[in-house]
């Protein structure tokens, strides 16, 4: 409640510099919203084997127990708390610092009149000098006291559908609100789709622009099918959290009329393209071959430069294993910082630079309220599941991307990860890497 958070708003002010603080508040009435994940978090660990009536119960009452005790965030909390509230009973770091900067103030004035040769000041200075320090650091600690610290806060309404923010300024604040922004709980499914062995692939060259080799084009033929063809079969099963679509809605909820013989085909077709996924990907040669491939099937295709594969700068050409050979120090280089090591040259890349490139792309898969399939090379597919996995940045470069086709789903913790291998053909030759 709001005494809690001025206690940490306090604390966080003692820390020089203070700790720039933002609460986040999330609050949902919207009944079929709250329904759909209440039965998400019965799939959590607290639960697992207990009868779901029971459970359902349970978490009921938690909910109810928290509703009870909660008070939400209000503007008027930062009127009435300071950084030293609690210093006249606790010695607070607010009313002792002011204390001594008016005293250092009164101090200096003093030495000032004594090294300008002003005996009378001087000595006026040591009669008065620590009166004067004592009621320069009250009027300080008084000023102190009397400005309240500053709240700054997000509040997240309905799961994105409406979003308050108090205060909130500067670069971090600016992404994180955009994220917010973006984010919903609409049932989705996201697939990652490794893209295919293409020419420059097939010998052993790094980087390049050529098409799908034959091998490359038959595994894209068979990993864009099995995408395509699990996507179906989610949209027509009960969603992770064990909630149809119709069973998401409020009980009370109007039956809509079934359409008219004529507007059916016409409905058949919004639900069709309201049910068909949208594809992202880059802009080589392989990915738009692979795109082409899923076209038929999808409301909407978007070749994005930021998945492209990672650019080895000067090193484009290199035949793959001569980099420890033909460039020992930078093959050192990036064994001891995979993440931040930048490839030579004009165009160079580095983990870093994906992840910050990727920024946009993520907040376009989690705008979209369809399924998403992205085709992609290694190093983006990497990026991609640091985020929706929410795997530390250091650790990205070594994730392990295995051909196939990884398909995320919302789940009660975010998003839970299947990969399914496609051993028809070839996927791009750096797998390995």
């Amino acid at each position: 409640g709001g005494a809690r958070r001025k206690a940490v708003m306090r604390r966080c002010a003692q820390e020089d510099p203070p700790v720039q603080l933002v609460f986040f508040e999330s609050i949902c009435d919207d009944d079929a919203m709250l329904q759909n994940n209440y039965r998400m978090k019965l799939a959590n660990e607290d639960y697992v084997g207990a009868e779901a009536a029971k459970a359902l119960a349970d978490f009921k009452e938690r909910v109810a127990a928290y509703e009870a005790v909660y008070e939400t965030i209000a503007d008027d909390e930062a009127d009435t708390c300071f950084a030293d509230d609690n210093c006249a009973e606790h010695g607070g770091v607010g009313g002792v610092q002011a204390a001594a900067t008016g005293g250092r103030v009164a101090a200096e004035r003093d030495a000032d009149a004594r090294d300008q040769g002003d005996g009378a000041s001087g000595a006026d200075g040591d009669g008065q000098g620590g009166g004067e320090g004592r009621s320069e650091g009250g009027r300080v600690g008084e000023t102190a006291r009397k400005s309240p610290l500053p709240l700054h806060y997000v509040k997240t309404i309905n799961a994105g559908r409406k979003l308050v923010s108090k205060e909130c300024e500067g670069h971090v604040l600016t992404h994180a609100l955009t994220l917010l922004q973006s984010i919903h709980l609409v049932p989705r499914r996201i697939a990652i789709v490794l893209a295919g062995q293409s020419h420059n692939d097939a010998q052993g060259i790094r980087g390049g622009d050529t098409p799908l080799s034959s091998a490359g084009l038959k595994y894209a033929r068979a990993a864009c099918q099995l995408a395509l063809d699990k996507l179906a079969a989610a949209a027509e099963t009960p969603t992770s959290t064990g909630a149809s679509a119709s069973a998401s809605l409020p009980a009370n909820a109007p039956t809509a009329s079934p359409p008219s013989t004529a507007t059916a085909p016409a409905a058949a077709a919004a639900a069709a393209t309201a049910a068909a996924p949208v594809v992202l990907t880059g802009t080589l040669q392989r990915y738009v071959q692979m795109a082409a491939l899923l076209e038929p099937r999808a409301q909407l295709v978007l070749n994005l430069k930021p998945l492209n594969e990672l650019c080895f700068g000067a090193l484009e050409g290199l035949r793959c294993g001569k980099l420890q050979d033909s460039f020992p120090l930078e093959y050192a280089a990036r064994l001891a910082d995979k993440l931040n090591y930048r490839y030579p040259g004009v165009g160079g890349e580095s983990y870093t630079d994906m992840i910050i490139q990727l920024r946009d792309v993520v907040l376009a898969i989690e705008r979209t309220r369809a399924d998403v399939i992205v085709v992609c090379d290694v190093a983006a597919a990497r990026v991609l599941l640091g985020y929706f996995q929410g795997i530390p940045h250091a650790d990205i470069p070594e994730i392990e991307i295995e051909q196939g086709v990884i398909e995320l789903a919302r789940s009660h913790s975010g998003f839970s990860c299947t990969h399914t291998r496609v051993d028809v053909g070839t996927a791009n030759s750096f797998v390995k890497r």
